[in-house]
């Protein structure tokens, strides 16, 4: 985590689906908490994917502070074979 938002660990050499939920929990039994975290959303909403490989995709979100809570599916504690991950954007009031 840091001033320009959170890198997750993923499975090397394979596509790894990325979902953005609101305010509900993943409904996988397999998902598991890796980070939280508090955000604050700018004018040009967010942006998600492979910062490695700088292939990220930008989409619309209201700005203000969010709450992130991140799942994966990973059997390690720090995702590192993880194929899914999902980002639970929650506003902060």
């Amino acid at each position: 985590m840091g001033a320009k938002g959170i890198c997750v660990a993923a499975r090397n050499d394979t596509e790894v689906e990325i979902q953005v939920l609101t305010g509900e929990d993943p409904d996988d039994e397999g998902a598991h908490i890796v980070a939280e975290a508090t955000i604050l959303v700018g004018e040009q909403g967010l942006q998600t994917g492979n910062v490695t490989t700088a292939s990220v995709v930008a989409f619309p979100w209201p700005k203000g502070e969010m709450k992130v809570t991140v799942y994966c599916n990973s059997t390690d504690k720090y995702g590192l074979d993880a194929t899914c991950i999902w980002f639970v954007l929650e506003a902060v009031s």
